[in-house]
């Protein structure tokens, strides 16, 4: 039976041992890459996707615990093995706190390391096809995560298990390294951690531009929020769907995730008004309405869909727009789901921005 390719990481300022690890490995059909330092070792996270980490306990001046806990930040499902020349009990105690899955002395024989790298890589694949068997549940909500902080990706993991609407489909530390190894599948939110990837402006929508073109069918949501007026209006302008604040709640977290999975926008209302007016301005301009004539498969509103897209623009929700209308909410709700079927778009600001686009709301 062919073994599968295991992708490893080997940690250790011995430039020998690294080279000796490398040659049993790889004579074995699996891919190492070395790094003598953590500066080395963070730097190839960053660019590669690893299955296993061989980690010196020292190296150099540097605890490789700490090292290990970073690299396990970046990569929650990697498995860690931790190389020491000196095994002790103290040393397992924390290893295993760690997470590590395992721990080598150097003077292990070349079966011995072998044997623990594809056994912490089957411990890999059990947890990626958990995760996968939970993405693939009827009716859930997958997820993408990308943030590189630890804690956050816990509470993550936490809310999932603990959902029955919400499932990780995989979880990363930034945009790049998430589109270099994106999932065959796209999920369907992709959870994007504003401290992490938006706070250089101009990077963050650049990516997230980048991210809309590759992913097209993801809905993009910032979480961690703590953007200013200006940065929230432009993701909105360029596709995102919504923001959750740092501090919102594990019940209202996954409301509204449910909300934006419908096609809504959660947004502050003052944001919301004020990329509707800043599309109103460009699109019922004099130039735009001429060169957009009705053509002959102009979609068509009827005189209750065009008063509901104003109500929508106003940044009204169904039941603000039911007691307006004097009509039921699941009304306004059937009438959305039809506006948005004639416009071809999924979610509420997408439906003002086309209408007023092809001059169909006066």
């Amino acid at each position: 039976m062919e073994k599968n390719n295991i992708r490893i990481l080997a940690v250790d300022d011995d430039r020998d041992l690294l080279e000796s690890y490398q040659y049993l490995l790889e004579v074995e059909g699996h891919s190492v890459v070395t790094a003598l330092d953590s500066r080395q070792a963070e730097a190839a996270m960053q660019q590669h996707v690893f299955d296993v980490a061989l980690v010196d306990l020292k190296i150099k001046a540097e605890d490789g615990l700490d090292l290990a806990g970073r690299l396990r930040s970046i990569d929650p499902l990697l498995q860690i093995v931790i190389i020491t020349a000196f095994p002790s009990y103290q040393t397992a105690v924390r290893a295993m706190k760690l997470g590590a899955f395992d721990y080598l002395s150097k003077t292990s024989d070349a079966e011995s390391v072998v044997e623990t790298v594809e056994e912490a890589n089957a411990q890999r694949e059990l947890q990626v096809a958990e995760i996968e068997s939970k993405g693939n549940r009827a009716g859930d909500i997958s997820l993408t995560i990308i943030c590189d902080n630890t804690l956050m990706m816990k509470g993550w993991l936490f809310l999932a298990s603990d959902s029955q609407l919400l499932n990780i489909q995989s979880y990363t530390n930034n945009i790049p390294l998430f589109l270099k190894n994106r999932p065959d599948k796209a999920p369907d939110l992709i959870m994007l951690c504003a401290t992490c990837n938006a706070a250089d402006t101009e990077t963050g929508i650049e990516e997230v531009m980048r991210l809309r073109q590759e992913i097209p069918d993801a809905k993009i949501v910032v979480f961690n929020n703590e953007l200013d007026d200006e940065q929230m209006t432009r993701l909105l302008k360029i596709g995102v769907y919504g923001f959750f604040d740092r501090n919102l709640s594990e019940a209202e977290t996954e409301r509204f995730i449910g909300l934006i999975h419908k096609g809504e926008t959660v947004a502050p209302r003052r944001i919301m008004g004020r990329v509707i007016d800043e599309l109103s301005d460009l699109y019922v301009s004099r130039e735009i309405r001429q060169a957009q004539p009705p053509g002959e498969h102009m979609p068509q509103l009827t005189e209750r869909e065009k008063e509901i897209v104003r109500f929508i623009a106003r940044g009204l929700k169904n039941k603000e727009i039911a007691d307006l209308l004097f009509i039921s909410p699941v009304t306004v709700k059937t009438h959305i789901t039809h506006i948005f079927r004639k416009l071809g778009v999924g979610s509420r600001l997408q439906a003002v921005n086309r209408a007023y686009e092809l001059n169909l709301v006066p």
